[in-house]
């Protein structure tokens, strides 16, 4: 299979049930910093990461590259916020694709602030969205995400879904079809930029989660 060009598809073994599809296109063993540029195609970008990644040299090269980002936000702590999301919504430019370069809470921080952009930035109807179910409207289209995992374990980087907490430790799904990234890079030299104990439990968790399904 080459996962640059083929969405993730399994035919259904009946006829009645829907075919699965995942519309992220997958591009499996890429070399991130080399592979982004070409998918950007010259749009403006905003780069969101967890504080990790000024451990790295990869700032260093997008900031170098032709195309550097509009904005970087590497604040992203673990089990993200309603209100860290809204308030980074609120900081950030309008920018033409947001980039998410972590594990599943940076990416679920990424899919949160795209939908709060959908929304023109209401604040208090995503809070009720999340709280109180209220439908998103018919008109939702959120913003253009690519997603780069540094971690094995969620997944949320070929999902609709994200996990948001609430400020009183509740949790929260956000999910919209619009919400699947348009584009996953899984980079396996980046987990090396983790620590030893985050790369381990998330690729054990991800070996649970492969397990159950077989079970």
């Amino acid at each position: 299979m080459n996962f640059s060009e083929t969405p993730i598809q399994m035919a259904s073994s009946t006829s009645f049930a829907p075919a699965f599809n995942c519309p992220t296109r997958v591009h499996g063993r890429a070399e991130f910093v080399k592979i982004l540029p070409t998918l950007l195609d010259g749009a403006s970008w905003a780069l969101i990461a967890s504080p990790f990644i000024r451990e790295t040299d990869i700032l260093v090269n997008l900031e170098r590259s032709e195309n550097p980002p509009t904005v970087i936000y590497d604040g992203v702590t673990p089990n993200p916020t309603i209100s860290e999301i809204i308030d980074l919504a609120a900081k950030l430019p309008s920018v033409d694709i947001l980039v998410a370069v972590g594990g599943g809470s940076v990416i679920d921080t990424a899919k949160g602030t795209a939908a709060l952009a959908a929304i023109e930035n209401n604040a208090e109807f995503f809070k009720d969205h999340l709280a109180k179910e209220i439908p998103l409207p018919d008109s939702f289209t959120a913003k253009p995400l690519i997603a780069v995992p540094t971690t094995s374990g969620t997944g949320s980087e070929v999902t609709q879904w994200a996990t948001i907490w609430g400020d009183d430790g509740a949790k929260y799904s956000l999910s919209h079809r619009s919400l699947y990234p348009k584009e996953a890079i899984l980079d396996p030299g980046l987990c090396s930029f983790m620590p030893r104990e985050v790369t381990l439990y998330s690729a054990l968790d991800a070996l649970s989660h492969a397990m159950e399904s077989i079970w």
